[in-house]
């Protein structure tokens, strides 16, 4: 994990980022990634509808149910086909502001899949929590996607 805490006045900020070693093709990981609604790589998710008619690019959003029946609402604002797609939850999370970028680089036989997010928090000890989380949860989820593809 890398993660920078940014303090400021009345907010707290920090980005956090992940990566993992996939022995797979990038065109293989960005058809896994580039799938918004098939999140079955991502930890706890119970299922994802989609909220637009718009499934792939800028402008396609989607509503993640977890396990624990927590909901968290996404809006793509980026999008370069096989290199990286960006992302922002509006609702469900305990944030100001979240954005986020899974972006994907070819390093001989495998890819590398880097997971970054830049995360906005008012209070201190739940942003701290929160942040503990998410590196967590990004962990988990890349291993969980990294293992499926590997078997395929």
């Amino acid at each position: 994990m890398v993660w920078t805490w940014i303090e400021g006045k009345g907010n707290h900020a920090a980005t956090v980022s992940r990566s993992v070693a996939i022995s797979a093709s990038p065109k293989k990981v960005w058809a896994a990634i580039s799938d918004i609604i098939g999140l079955d790589w991502l930890q706890d998710a119970k299922k994802t509808e989609p909220l637009s008619r718009t499934r792939r690019g800028t402008g396609a959003s989607r509503l993640i149910t977890f396990l624990d029946g927590s909901q968290v609402t996404e809006y793509i604002t980026g999008w370069k086909e096989n290199q990286y797609l960006s992302y922002v939850a509006t609702d469900g999370l305990p944030l100001d502001a979240y954005h986020a970028t899974l972006s994907i680089s070819h390093m001989g036989a495998s890819t590398r899949l880097m997971w970054t997010s830049f995360l906005v928090g008012s209070d201190k000890k739940r942003f701290a929590e929160f942040l503990s989380f998410i590196d967590d949860f990004y962990a988990k989820s890349l291993q969980t996607l990294r293992e499926k593809l590997e078997k395929a």
